[in-house]
């Protein structure tokens, strides 16, 4: 079968089974596993199959260990740092075996480095950027809540400006009794009788449900009416969009960077 053929398969196979972990992402927060034993292998076939006709399989081998290689130490950098999750982590991977390299089908122009490294690569700058878009539209957001609130605003009182920063960039205030009603994770805490921002949020997540209700008893009992919670984006789905911007438009931070590069050197 003629490759660009395969490689349009792959895409709508790779497509098909982000969309489905992204249902999970969002309904339930976590991606089953069998969701990746399923993906990964077809991924594998047809990515052989694509480069079959100009590559050992050794060398085949080798392409595709090199790009989960180059994946996979950027993902376990992220999960150490506990910005992304383990299902997050596998999809990404699950995207450098389907495509070791960027696919000749790609609307997209690379300079020369990129088209022989994995696709992963940029979807995980332009995931990143779309993350980013996420969090000023937040932040403004946030922004506006607490010059039109005055509860908002006082929630945000003795806090560090460091502190209200965090609080408007990831999280979002919510009535105190729905948030101990709805499992929300609280990001601020009174400790010995002060304020501030709750650390190991990611640990919290998995923490017993009496603790997390304790720290939201706690902040209403010191009378807050308004309290910040953390806002639980689901990554799989901006992944997704960052697959298909990286295959239409190509990396966009890269595109920015080499935009700025001739706008300042013009």
């Amino acid at each position: 079968m003629d490759p660009q053929a395969l490689e349009t398969i792959s895409l709508g196979l790779c497509f098909l089974f982000l969309t489905w972990a992204s249902i999970q992402d969002i309904k339930k927060r976590e991606v089953h596993d069998l969701t990746w034993i399923l993906m990964t292998p077809p991924g594998v076939i047809l990515a052989y199959l694509r480069y079959s006709s100009e590559m050992t399989i050794f060398q085949f081998l080798m392409m595709e260990a090199l790009a989960v290689a180059l994946i996979g130490l950027l993902m376990v950098i992220l999960v150490l740092l506990k910005t992304i999750g383990s299902a997050d982590a596998l999809a990404f991977i699950a995207i450098a075996l389907y495509f070791p390299r960027v696919p000749s089908i790609s609307l997209a122009k690379f300079p020369r480095i990129i088209p022989i490294l994995t696709l992963a690569i940029p979807v995980l700058t332009n995931t990143i950027l779309l993350l980013s878009l996420v969090a000023l539209l937040l932040f403004v957001r946030n922004l506006v809540l607490t010059l039109r609130d005055d509860e908002v605003r006082r929630s945000l009182a003795n806090l560090s400006m460091t502190a209200r920063l965090l609080l408007l960039i990831g999280g979002t205030p919510v009535d105190a009794k729905k948030a101990l009603e709805k499992a929300e994770i609280p990001m601020i805490e009174i400790k010995n009788g002060e304020i501030s921002v709750c650390r190991r949020l990611h640990n919290l997540m998995f923490s017993e449900e009496n603790e997390r209700r304790e720290r939201v008893r706690s902040l209403i009992d010191h009378g807050y009416r308004v309290i910040w919670v953390m806002v639980g984006l689901p990554m799989i789905p901006l992944m997704e969009m960052g697959l298909l911007l990286s295959v239409v438009w190509g990396d966009f931070l890269l595109i920015l960077m080499l935009f700025f590069r001739k706008f300042f050197l013009a």
